[in-house]
């Protein structure tokens, strides 16, 4: 008996349909059986980053290994701005029970480039995924949870005042009063005031503080000038990676 090609045809793609339905079925069944769980979370601020430890602990109770496994932390604005990411491969995930160790440091660099938050506490997200293939990888998944938390700006409030007062006969001073919140890490501190006249400068003069966490900061720098008249100010506060400067103008 001799079949058609259309035959054998038909035949390879009715077998095709039913091996692709069983690996559905089977990925469907593995899903149910796919279970994870977050332990020894652990976490904090640097002035540079936000560092993420975790045990991730899996149990493959299905028919396939998890191939590409992929975890991620991404942290977003208000208005889910995606700010910093950063993820890490977990490789292969076996069947059965297994626990994988993650550490994640998100830099915090593209938060600095926005004054809002270097003067501003602001609300954030943060969503840890976890994403990978299996069956064959025909078919992929993706899980995330997203919690909210507040953004501890290094500068939070931060007002100034300018008072001009005698130095002596011929010279006047100049001083710059600050006040602001320090977010809950230590950072050093560099503030400077330059005084210009003319776009000349005619006094700077530099601070340098170790900022304490969690902490109602009040301080003030000054310069010393000789000249009368109106006095353009720069005044720049520097704290690692990130600058701000704000300018004024003053008689004296």
């Amino acid at each position: 008996m001799k079949l058609r090609i259309s035959s054998i045809f038909f035949l390879a793609g009715y077998l095709m349909n039913i091996f692709v339905a069983l690996i559905i079925i089977g990925s469907l069944i593995s899903m149910t059986q796919l279970t994870f769980n977050i332990a020894n979370t652990s976490g904090s601020f640097s002035p540079t980053a936000i560092q993420f430890n975790a045990t991730i602990e899996i149990n493959n109770g299905g028919y396939y290994e998890i191939e590409d496994a992929l975890v991620a932390i991404r942290v977003s604005n208000a208005t889910h701005y995606v700010l910093a990411e950063e993820n890490q491969s977990l490789g292969t995930i076996p069947l059965g029970y297994s626990t994988h160790n993650i550490s994640l440091s998100v830099s915090l660099s593209k938060f600095f480039e926005s004054s809002t938050y270097i003067l501003n506490d602001s609300p954030m997200y943060m969503a840890f995924a976890i994403s990978g293939k299996y069956a064959l990888s025909l078919m992929s998944f993706y899980i995330e949870k997203e919690d909210s938390f507040t953004w501890d700006a290094p500068l939070d409030g931060l007002i100034y005042s300018i008072s001009v007062t005698d130095y002596n006969s011929t010279h006047k001073e100049i001083t710059v009063d600050y006040s602001f919140n320090s977010p809950g890490y230590e950072y050093g501190l560099n503030t400077t005031l330059i005084a210009m006249k003319d776009s000349s400068i005619v006094g700077k003069n530099t601070t340098l503080q170790l900022v304490p966490q969690n902490t109602a900061v009040s301080d003030s720098v000054s310069v010393v000038v000789s000249d009368s008249g109106t006095i353009t100010l720069e005044i720049i506060f520097n704290g690692y990676i990130f600058e701000i400067s704000f300018e004024e103008e003053v008689v004296v």
